[in-house]
């Protein structure tokens, strides 16, 4: 291994500091402004829980920025290999060690059993509720196992039996339960169960005391970037939409609406006098929840380019698209032109023209 001597990182160095989370949360605040009332309390429910999640991962950062351990820190990693994923809370590589930490800030008590069965206790001194929950052992030995088949990939026929020989030093696994109030009875568990639960606040020291193994070799400065680098350029996007089932929801309340409303007669009384109209003002009336969208960054930023063309072609804004057009767009959201067909008013000049820039900028906004 590299020399200490040479060695100059000395702090923590965040390699990736965003999340998967955030993105899911900008999502369900979209839903909420379209979704009927019943959608909405799912949708706000499921909000609070993604927002726990979030504080609780902000948390376990802070104790990683401030560690003033030479480390490198991804966060929320997502790998694929041979059919398998794992969606990795945090990955450090200190100069020991890799560690895969998963955070779990829970509302409530946990408490783990002699089988390492984890049990959430949730009550008010009265009465309590107890549910088990699925292992975040478990998950991260999953995880571990996913990488230690990547990594083994790397290896040739000589040092692949040192690696797997190592690998259950080198790689370890971190639970940290981030929620401060919450009590944590792990009396009972196996112990090496026990040495994988730590809270927030004594994490810091945990990886301290893993690193100071003097049984395990430490990594050179450039050992560790060339780990770091190798889980970064294999780090992809998570493909799964945490929000298609409020959209589904949206679509089984609308048909249950559609049902119930009466159908008119084809009498000249179904039909609304529109002749006093000017054609074009009446294409381009508002939307009744059009307030709803104005503020998504979207919106505007369709808005905008709708602007910069209607200039540039010298021809009226309403021409590219209207704004009942716009609202269709981003309720579709539509990832190539040709979907664009669903939406009245789109033809094929229309979206031969604009079709692959508005995808363009919905790309930006997924």
């Amino acid at each position: 291994m590299g020399l200490g001597i040479f060695n100059k990182l000395s702090a923590p160095i965040v390699l990736k500091e965003d999340s998967n989370a955030e993105e899911q949360l900008r999502q369900m605040e979209y839903y909420l402004l379209v979704a009927p009332e019943a959608t909405k309390q799912v949708i706000e429910r499921d909000k609070q829980f993604v927002k726990y999640g979030i504080a609780g991962e902000n948390a376990i950062m802070y104790e990683l920025k401030n560690s003033h351990i030479p480390m490198y820190i991804i966060h929320d990693l997502y790998l694929e290999y041979n059919g398998c994923t794992a969606q990795i809370d945090f990955l450090i590589i200190t100069r020991k060690v890799t560690i895969l930490i998963e955070s779990k800030n829970l509302y409530g008590n946990i408490f783990v059993d002699s089988n390492g069965n984890f049990i959430r206790r949730t009550g008010n001194g009265k009465t309590f509720r107890q549910e088990g929950m699925y292992s975040p052992i478990t998950q991260n030995e999953r995880h571990l196992a996913l990488i230690k088949e990547m990594r083994k990939g790397t290896k040739n026929f000589l040092t692949r039996g040192l690696f797997e020989n190592n690998f259950d030093n080198n790689y370890r696994s971190l639970i940290v339960m981030a929620n401060t109030k919450s009590i944590i009875d792990y009396r009972y568990a196996p112990k090496d169960i026990k040495d994988k639960i730590v809270r927030a606040d004594g994490l810091v020291r945990k990886i301290n005391e893993i690193c100071s193994d003097n049984n395990i070799s430490e990594m050179s400065d450039k050992q560790m970037k060339e780990l770091a680098d190798f889980f970064m350029a294999h780090h992809t996007l998570n493909k799964k939409n945490y929000t298609a089932k409020y959209q589904n929801m949206i679509n089984q309340e609308t048909a249950k609406d559609n049902a119930s409303i009466p159908q008119c007669a084809a009498t000249p009384l179904c039909t609304a006098d529109i002749s006093g109209f000017d054609a074009t003002l009446l294409a381009n009336m508002a939307d009744e929840n059009i307030a709803n969208y104005e503020n998504l960054p979207l919106y505007k930023a369709l808005k905008q380019y709708r602007y910069e063309k209607s200039k540039a072609e010298n021809i009226k804004a309403y021409y590219v698209f209207k704004n009942d057009e716009l609202i269709e767009i981003i309720k579709l959201m539509p990832t190539a032109p040709e979907q664009l067909k669903s939406i009245r008013g789109f033809g094929e000049g229309k979206i031969q023209k604009y079709g692959n820039e508005i995808v363009n900028i919905v790309n930006k906004y997924r």
